[in-house]
Order: structure tokens, then C-alpha cells, then sequence
């Protein structure tokens, strides 16, 4: 229902899209199949990191998971699909 109404008031103020919201959910949406395709092998790499190095702390675990996921996105949608997937305007 969030994103039905997000999208009415987008189309209701023309100017909405030049937002810092609107840029932001924008942005989300851009970079989310990404966060899908790496979330899995990080949660799976950092949990084998951390079970091998005996750091303990679910708190650790659950704020490198969050930071590596992030910057592992970033850098596959800049490094990969904006370069080769998508067109250039």
C-alpha cells in the first residue's frame, strides 16, 4: 500500500522526482536486485569468517553482514550493471 501511494503522490507533484526521498527510494529500487543477488554469499562468507577467527557476537556479525552486503552492492551495480547491462542514455 506504501508504494501504491509513494507512486499517486509522484504523480501528483511533478516536481516530487527531484526530492531527496523520491532519490532515495529511487536509488533503493535501482540497486535492490543486486542487494538480492549478494546478500546470500555474504551472510555465508561472513559466517564462516567469523566461525574460523572465533570472533563471537551476534552484534558483529549482524553489522559486518550489513556493511558488506552494502558495499558489495554498490560496487557490483556501479561496476557491473551500469557498465554492462544497462544503456546508456
Amino acid at each position: 500500500m506504501l508504494i501504491l501511494w509513494l507512486l499517486d503522490w509522484e504523480g501528483r507533484h511533478a516536481n516530487a522526482e527531484n526530492r531527496p526521498l523520491t532519490r532515495l527510494f529511487r536509488w533503493t529500487g535501482d540497486i535492490s536486485y543486486s542487494l538480492y543477488a549478494v546478500h546470500v554469499p555474504v551472510i555465508l562468507f561472513v559466517t564462516w569468517a567469523m566461525t574460523c577467527s572465533g570472533r563471537p557476537g551476534y552484534l558483529w556479525h549482524l553489522a559486518t553482514t550489513l556493511l558488506l552486503s552494502l558495499a558489495v552492492t554498490v560496487a557490483m551495480h556501479y561496476g557491473i550493471e551500469k557498465r554492462f547491462y544497462r544503456p546508456r542514455a
